[in-house]
């Protein structure tokens, strides 16, 4: 499991079929849900150190982010604008339905045949797409437009420039930027400045997880004429070779990775896939060790679960030109009891905990709707694996002498420890399609839930009972 995982809760509008509800799921739906619920407030200072471009955002004076289609100026009124995505491998007709990403105006407003120009309209479907991080699969981002009886599409970076020439404020930049490059806004902070006849932007590339990855902050001139230059690039961060929240198997490394999205959803598929046989030996190790038959049912279901968020996340890497990779695991023999519970601790009760939490957020806020949809089917799941994991630590607990008892703590802290210092990697070119928090939420969350539960000598949930 990785950054895109993501238990659901009631009273967000995720739907929750099938969601095992024994206590100490019911508890962490209800924790998730109040530490959520915070992500409005103001991050403290003296919690939350800044994690952010190295470039000087104070040189800035607004921002771009926010609706993309919001200021946005053609260079000829339009009736209605909106940016599309769908799925359309090697430039084939597309056979699933577009999603709406971001929209404005009424369609066919002006039109002097209203019907046939909205019947036009559903059935535009462009053949041909150009995409920015794949090659040979293709996130169908593209814009349509209604202009009277007009009904058309903007597929390429060059037809866009076309369609917003003069540039003559920063949201048609950003339209540009965010459709047609890999780039995408830093908004910790002001973004955008006049240079010229143009804008300046505050922009971030890559990510920082995986070997060979990086995360970049940069400052890119665009013209208004839509010509585009890259005119300062810094190194934030090198990739961490083992970013991955969740829990991993022995021995696991994850192999390297581009710094696309595509390539990114492909790390999550290969690192869904690890966590299967993960799974099946807590399983093993579990009857092995004569633990409850309800302890066993669960670790065996969360490895089917996990099969099945392999294929859903091989294919919205597939779908965006990435190629995910089988992970390389060896035997894995039973441990004894003190190795299970440290971890556990390690990647159950802090890693895996956090990762639920975070993708929490990326169930209700990732923009793109297949990842939307699909954190919100797996988000049922990862909440049920994330309270298995505290329920296997509070049968341990009883059973393992004072010493295993405080390596499961160390672990615990330590796991805590080594979040803190990756916290800011991630997708961060990304962020809103995938759903991801800032980095001050993802730290304001990792601060929350230590305090509430990884930094505990007790069984917070047991207390709780």
């Amino acid at each position: 499991m990785t950054w895109t995982r993501g238990p659901g809760w009631r009273g967000t509008g995720l739907a929750v079929p099938g969601f095992m509800t024994t206590p100490r799921v019911l508890r962490l739906r209800a924790l998730f849900s109040a530490l959520v619920g915070t992500l409005g407030a103001t991050a403290s200072a003296t919690l939350l150190p800044a994690c952010g471009s190295v470039i000087d955002a104070s040189t800035f004076e607004t921002t771009a982010c926010g609706d993309e289609l919001d200021g946005v100026t053609p260079s000829s009124p339009v009736d209605y604008l909106e940016v599309r995505s769908e799925f359309n491998p090697s430039g084939t007709t597309p056979t699933m339905s577009p999603g709406v990403v971001a929209k404005r105006g009424t369609p066919c407003a002006t039109a002097l045949d209203k019907s046939a120009c909205e019947n036009k309209l559903a059935a535009l479907r462009p053949a041909k797409l150009q995409s920015p991080k794949a090659i040979d699969h293709f996130d169908g981002r593209y814009l349509v437009f209604t202009r009277g009886d007009e009904v058309s599409a903007v597929t390429t970076r060059e037809e866009l420039q076309t369609f917003l020439a003069p540039f003559e404020n920063p949201k048609d930049g950003a339209l540009l930027l965010l459709e047609f490059t890999e780039h995408s806004f830093d908004c910790e902070g002001a973004n955008v400045r006049p240079a010229g006849s143009g804008f300046e932007f505050r922009t971030q590339t890559g990510f920082a997880c995986g070997e060979g990855t990086h995360r970049d902050a940069n400052i890119v001139s665009i013209s208004s004429e839509g010509e585009l230059a890259v005119i300062e690039t810094e190194r934030l961060e090198d990739g961490d070779p083992g970013c991955a929240v969740g829990r991993r198997p022995e021995g696991y490394s994850a192999s390297s990775q581009g710094t696309s999205l595509g390539d990114y959803l492909a790390m999550s598929a290969e690192l869904e896939a690890a966590s299967v046989p993960a799974f099946r030996r807590l399983a093993r190790e579990l009857r092995a060790h004569g633990a409850p038959r309800e302890l066993v049912s669960r670790a065996e279901k969360a490895a089917r679960d996990e099969v099945q968020h392999a294929r859903m996340t091989q294919r919205l890497a597939e779908r965006f030109g990435g190629a995910p990779k089988l992970p390389r695991i060896g035997k894995l023999p039973v441990r004894s009891l003190e190795a299970i519970a440290e971890e556990n601790a390690r990647e159950g009760c802090v890693r895996e905990t956090f990762g639920a939490l975070v993708a929490s957020v990326q169930a209700l806020r990732a923009t793109d709707e297949g990842i939307r949809a699909a954190m919100q089917t797996i988000a049922v799941d990862e909440t049920e694996h994330a309270a298995l994991a505290w329920d296997v630590a509070a049968w341990l607990d009883p059973q393992i002498d004072s010493a295993g008892r405080d390596a499961a703590r160390r672990a615990k802290r330590a796991a805590y420890a080594s979040l803190l210092d990756s916290v800011c990697a991630g997708a961060s070119t990304e962020r809103a399609r995938l759903g991801l928090p800032s980095p001050a939420e993802e730290l304001r969350l990792l601060h929350e839930l230590a305090s509430t539960l990884f930094m505990a000598d007790t069984d917070v949930f047991a207390e709780a009972a």
